[in-house]
């Protein structure tokens, strides 16, 4: 598990029925590609609980601020076609 441990940010501005949606892409290439995956989720799994721990941070002081919210509430994961079945 060695380039399993890039997480990749980008924003895309989704605009539609003339509601604007500002969506973050978390993107984790070469994820599930070793031999070996052992632990290759760890680095994901630091990633979505490095984002809640800042919310509920963020969430917990006295003077709250606006923040946006950086959390990831889906995961998507694609397998690849075997050709089989």
């Amino acid at each position: 598990c060695s380039l399993q441990s890039q997480v990749e940010q980008s924003k895309v501005l989704v605009k539609e029925g003339g509601v604007q949606l500002l969506l973050t892409i978390v993107d984790t290439p070469g994820f599930g590609d070793a031999v070996d995956n052992s632990n290759c989720w760890q680095p994901v799994i630091d990633h979505i609980d490095s984002k809640f721990e800042d919310y509920l941070n963020s969430e917990s002081r006295v003077n709250r601020r606006q923040m946006p919210d950086n959390r990831v509430h889906c995961c998507l994961y694609f397998i690849a076609p075997s050709g089989h079945g």
